[in-house]
C-alpha cells in the first residue's frame, strides 16, 4: 500500500514539475481531495455533536496521559540526577537534568492542549457539577507538584543544593495517590 502511494506522489509532483495543462489538473485534484476531505471531516463533526464530544474528550485524555507521564517521571530524574552526583566523572547529574529541562518544557506543552481540550468540554458541552471542582483542586495541586519538580530541575542543573531525600522519597510517591483520585 506505502509503494502504491509513494508511486502516486511521484507521479504528481512530476506532473506539476512539467507545468503546463498537466500540471493545473494535478494541482486542482490535490487541492479537491484537501476540499472533499475537509468538507466531510466538518460534516461528521459538526453534524453529528456527539462524534465531536468523542474526539474532544479522546484528545483530551491523550494529552493529560502524556503529562502525567511527564509529572510521573521529573521526580525519577531528579533521583537519578542527587544519584549521580557522588560520581567521579560528575557527567551524569547535568545528563539528567538536561533530560529533565526537556521532560519539563514537553509536559508544559502538554498541560496547555490538555487544559484547551478539557476548557472545550467544559465551556462547550456544559460539563459540570462538584465532581468537577474538586478534579480541578486536584490537577491543581498536581500542577504545583510539577512546578516544584521543574524548579528543582532547574536548581540542580545549575549547581545547587539537592533536595533531602526523605522529601524526594515521597515527592515521587504522592502524586500517584492524587492520580487515583482523579
Amino acid at each position: 500500500m506505502g509503494s502504491i502511494c509513494q508511486e502516486l506522489q511521484q507521479r504528481t509532483a512530476r506532473r506539476i514539475a512539467s507545468g503546463g495543462r498537466e500540471a493545473r489538473a494535478a494541482i486542482e485534484l490535490r487541492n479537491g481531495a484537501v476540499i472533499r476531505k475537509a468538507a466531510l471531516l466538518s460534516a461528521m463533526l459538526v453534524d453529528h455533536p456527539m462524534n465531536l464530544y468523542l474526539w474532544i474528550k479522546a484528545l483530551h485524555l491523550w494529552f493529560v496521559v502524556g503529562w502525567m507521564a511527564t509529572v510521573l517521571a521529573l521526580p525519577l530524574l531528579i533521583e537519578g540526577a542527587v544519584a549521580e552526583d557522588g560520581k567521579v566523572d560528575g557527567g551524569g547529574r547535568a545528563r539528567f537534568a538536561a533530560l529533565g529541562r526537556r521532560v519539563y518544557r514537553i509536559g508544559h506543552h502538554l498541560f496547555g492542549w490538555a487544559f484547551a481540550y478539557g476548557l472545550f468540554l467544559w465551556v462547550h458541552f456544559g460539563m459540570g457539577g462538584r465532581w468537577l471542582y474538586l478534579k480541578l483542586a486536584l490537577v491543581a495541586v498536581l500542577l504545583g507538584h510539577f512546578t516544584v519538580s521543574g524548579r528543582w530541575i532547574k536548581r540542580i542543573a545549575a549547581g545547587g543544593a539537592n533536595p533531602p531525600p526523605g522529601v524526594l522519597r515521597w515527592h515521587g510517591i504522592w502524586p500517584m495517590l492524587v492520580l487515583g483520585a482523579v
